[in-house]
């Protein structure tokens, strides 16, 4: 059944007014009033009003971060440490109590986090308090690039059976164990940060046996995880609706708003990025056949944006049509080849602009993964690939046929 945002509002209208403010009677008031917003806010005073988040003059200690963004520019993330007095807000209680009930994470699972540790580390520190609340063990396996046999001797030592992290940085880490020789017995594979491809669920699987689980979550750097994949089914998620208030519109995708006044980080008709199927079934929100918006996607765990390269290419080309196709190599390497098409000759040096291009920093941060490789040519327009209506195509990800 199609999702009603008119009939959800109209259930959750003065948890909505709480965290907003707006006063509303119908959802069509509410979607005229309260703008669409990419801000993250904190209530602030005693008043209760919604305010634009400043971690840097929050009183409480916060563990501050970054994120490479759908741009490419750096923007910080902050993520609340928490004390023991500290009381848990009623949306991570009910996160825990999710990943619990489903056994996403069990008490006494023994987790390897794969998630970066450097400035990027906020969703490493997420993940480690989210299985410390889940009652697991946790083990900081940080740069896969540095481990050796002795590594994973000790990972068999301690019987690592869970693997929590982005999808391509799972395949590194199971073929590097697979390389030196030690063969864990890995239960559970935990992914969120980009869709799991087919050719990756595959090898997982032919690697790491048929009864594997793999379990998708889905969230949003902004404020945490939002939904989590049907078993089985893994671009098929249950949204965590009595925690966010869900809308969709045709141009900006899904929208979030939060519904937990205690939470210390709120947004309101934040846009996700993400287009897909919103609809209801068995009285749950699902959001199914999820794809980032036109321009933007996700290459060796990153997210990229086409406008970003198509800008500084454009910088030294400024007529160029830039073109980008994603695709997996045999040995499951994944490749961006950016193709230029600008009236040069075929034999122009294009490798002082790919080493710009590399060195960006949501590419930089991938490519340090070496889980792939990114190639400049220039073509003629007829070796462009066009959509079946005969236009040109900016970004074609042909990953999954791969």
């Amino acid at each position: 059944m199609d999702y009603c945002c008119a009939e959800m509002y109209a259930k959750m209208q003065p948890r909505i007014m709480a965290i907003t403010g707006c006063q509303a009677f119908d959802y069509t008031a509410f979607r005229d009033s309260v703008r669409i917003s990419s801000h993250v806010y904190s209530t602030t005073g005693d008043s209760g009003s919604l305010t634009q988040r400043d971690p840097a003059a929050e009183q409480i200690p916060m563990l501050l971060g970054a994120t490479s963004g759908t741009t490419g520019a750096m923007k910080m993330i902050s993520v609340r440490l928490k004390s023991s007095k500290d009381a848990v807000s009623a949306s991570e209680h009910n996160l825990i109590h999710n990943l619990r009930s489903r056994q996403v994470f069990s008490a006494g699972d023994v987790v390897g986090n794969l998630f970066t540790i450097n400035l990027f580390s906020s969703l490493h520190y997420s993940a480690c308090e989210i299985l410390k609340h889940c009652r697991a063990h946790v083990v900081p396996v940080g740069d896969i690039a540095l481990l050796r046999k002795s590594h994973f001797d000790f990972l068999a030592d301690i019987q690592l059976s869970t693997l929590f992290g982005v999808p391509a940085t799972l395949v590194q880490f199971v073929e590097t164990m697979i390389g030196l020789g030690v063969p864990l017995v890995i239960k559970k594979v935990v992914f969120t940060g980009e869709p799991m491809l087919a050719a990756h669920e595959n090898y997982l699987r032919e690697v790491l046996g048929d009864d594997l689980r793999i379990i998708g979550l889905y969230g949003l750097s902004e404020c945490g995880f939002i939904g989590m994949s049907v078993e089985g089914h893994h671009n098929k998620y249950l949204l965590f609706s009595d925690d966010f208030f869900f809308e969709y519109e045709d141009k900006k995708g899904l929208l979030v708003t939060s519904l937990d006044p205690d939470a210390s980080r709120k947004l309101v008709r934040y846009p996700a990025g993400d287009r897909g199927k919103l609809f209801v079934e068995n009285n749950q929100l699902y959001f199914q056949g999820i794809k980032r918006n036109a321009l933007d996607f996700n290459f060796m765990g990153n997210l990229i944006s086409h406008e970003k390269i198509a800008r500084m290419i454009n910088q030294k080309l400024p007529e160029a049509i830039v073109q980008i196709v994603l695709s997996l190599s045999d040995e499951r390497q994944e490749i961006m080849d950016i193709k230029i098409c600008c009236g040069l000759s075929h034999a122009v040096d294009l490798s002082e602009l790919e080493d710009e291009i590399c060195h960006l920093p949501d590419i930089y941060e991938a490519y340090m993964k070496k889980r792939g490789r990114i190639n400049l040519t220039v073509v003629e327009y007829n070796a462009l690939l066009f959509s079946p209506r005969g236009k040109c195509l900016l970004v074609c990800d042909t990953r999954e046929s791969c």
